[in-house]
């Protein structure tokens, strides 16, 4: 399958979101929300993703990778004209709103499954980890130019930022439908030799799930809590969307530089001790100096931890369970971002609520990862 494709299929989903963090006030303003109803425009997006998760992969194992990316791109195209159109239809455009947010979101989590499961399934067990480097490298380009992006439709209408996911859909419908599409998976030669290399499966699957999901969980907190405070903090549309982008650009630094790490041992700990180091600048209060630096330490977190995640799962066998384990690992991401806006909204409404709740799950998962680390064998990526 051609690498741009495969690159663009995860965006999907991250666009939907990412895009979204500067037009929340405007979306709140137009719909007279409050904060914790806006927080929905964002989780059930992700939702609908997770719903999609496994249907994707029944459709894909019952017909083929083709079919079943050709039928993600469909939804999110379906769903983005909901999303533009719903001010024609007046007092229901809010209705059509959230349903065209939906029938995107099933679309855009499917793609993102069927694209990790492609690659654990079908690329050269030697050039995953490049993949899923890539995969993370451009998910963090399109994060990084997402809050950008929506902040120049506030200055147009917020409504058409949708024509880009209906964009880049249509891109990958039409060389899914005419280009050639590899879908042969490894050899029992293959498992076999994977299977001697890796030790404490169960292990590696919950660390993989633990670093995946608390990562995106805080980022995505973190992000929606900074959306807010960056407007009380006066700060102009572009500004804000410039702010935003920081953390994303971290992590595609970090993550262009994942594949030269030759041991798993450095990786499980330096994800960790970033997470609890963002959580501690978050106790400067008031701070738009500490909360930047919370949000570019835990992107660079990100960077470093998720694609290795994505590449222990590899290492799992027989080809049925890792199949399993990768869509279970799309499936955690999204539960992160979809329900830390909910989460981080409730929290926002206490003064020390996020400083506290992000201190937790970041020790919490900190020490998780540590014990479980010690009966797991350092494998060279």
């Amino acid at each position: 399958m051609g690498r741009i494709v495969l690159l663009l299929l995860p965006t999907l989903i991250v666009i939907g979101n990412s895009m979204y963090l500067p037009l929340l006030p405007a979306i709140q303003e137009s719909f007279a929300m409050t904060e914790r109803q806006s927080a929905w425009v964002l989780s059930i997006f992700t939702l609908a993703g997770i719903v999609a998760i496994p249907f994707g992969l029944w459709l894909a194992d019952r017909t083929s990778f083709r079919v079943a990316m050709q039928t993600g791109c469909g939804c999110v195209i379906l769903g983005a004209l909901g999303s533009v159109l719903f001010p024609v239809v007046g007092e229901n455009g809010y209705g059509l709103f959230i349903a065209g947010r939906i029938v995107e979101g099933l679309g855009a989590g499917s793609l993102t499954a069927l694209t990790y499961t492609y690659v654990g399934s079908v690329v050269a067990f030697s050039q995953r980890l490049r993949m899923f480097g890539f995969l993370e490298r451009s998910n963090g380009l399109a994060k990084m130019m997402s809050p950008l992006l929506g902040s120049v439709f506030l200055y147009t209408m917020w409504s058409y930022s949708s024509l880009l996911l209906m964009g880049i859909a249509l891109f990958c419908l039409g060389w899914l439908s005419f280009g050639a599409v590899n879908e042969q998976t490894q050899t029992d030669r293959d498992e076999k030799k994977e299977q001697r290399s890796v030790s404490g499966q169960t292990r590696l699957i919950v660390v993989s799930y633990t670093m995946s999901l608390i990562h995106l969980f805080l980022l995505y907190g973190l992000l929606y809590h900074a959306t807010y405070m960056f407007s009380l903090f006066g700060l102009s549309p572009i500004w804000r969307g410039m702010l935003l982008s920081l953390p994303f650009l971290a992590m595609v630094l970090i993550s262009s530089q994942v594949g030269r790490l030759e041991k798993y041992s450095f990786v499980y700990r330096a994800p960790m001790f970033l997470l609890v180091f963002s959580a501690i600048l978050l106790y400067a209060k008031g701070s738009s100096i500490a909360l930047m630096l919370a949000l570019m330490v835990i992107g660079a977190s990100n960077g470093l931890a998720l694609p290795v995640a994505s590449q222990m799962l590899a290492q799992v066998s027989p080809l049925s369970l890792k199949q399993r384990a990768l869509s279970g690992l799309s499936m955690a991401r999204f539960a992160g971002i979809a329900f830390a806006p909910l989460v981080y909204a409730r929290w926002m409404t206490h003064d020390t609520g996020v400083a506290w709740g992000t201190m937790l799950l970041a020790v919490g998962a900190f020490f998780l990862v540590f014990v479980l680390h010690r009966h797991i064998q350092p494998q060279k990526i």
